[in-house]
């Protein structure tokens, strides 16, 4: 079976709203000056999109009340958390594929002076095709705008 068929395979019951692979060959200087080797030895990315509920993102500007910061918290938490799983059965399959394999985890800070992870989800998903960067810097989906949570592997 091929890799194409068997991510297919993968994606569906994991109930991911968004897929896809991206070659990152082009671009290794560039990800190796934020991440380091660790990062910048994987050639391919395989991104993975979730969208959030309309009703998570609507609160956003008020997420700093009180009682909007508990409500918010929770189902972006759940969001990341269920990222974080499915990259983690993501890199065991491509594993047992054969393949080498690193998850970056949904939302984790690596650089806090300038609030950025080991590796930017959304330098991949868009070189996946899944969307394009705008002006607000986020990644925009052309059916579900910029309310998309992503993780790579």
């Amino acid at each position: 079976m091929s890799l194409n068929k068997i991510l297919k395979e993968f994606i569906r019951p994991n109930k991911i709203d968004y897929f896809g692979v991206a070659d990152l060959s082009s671009m290794k200087d560039f990800i190796e000056s934020i991440g380091g080797k660790l990062i910048s030895k994987y050639p391919k990315s395989a991104s993975i999109g979730i969208i959030l509920p309309d009703s998570i993102v609507d609160e956003l500007p008020r997420r700093s009340e009180h009682e909007v910061a508990a409500s918010y918290r929770r189902p972006y938490d759940q969001t990341n958390q269920r990222l974080n799983i499915v990259t983690g059965k993501l890199k065991s399959l491509l594993e047992e594929e054969g393949y080498d394999a690193f998850p970056v985890p949904a939302s984790e800070r690596y650089d806090d002076e300038n609030i950025a992870a080991i590796f930017s989800d959304k330098l991949a998903a868009h070189q996946a095709g899944l969307g394009w960067i705008g002006k607000s810097c986020l990644l925009i989906t052309p059916e579900s705008g910029p309310r998309v949570r992503w993780a790579t592997v």
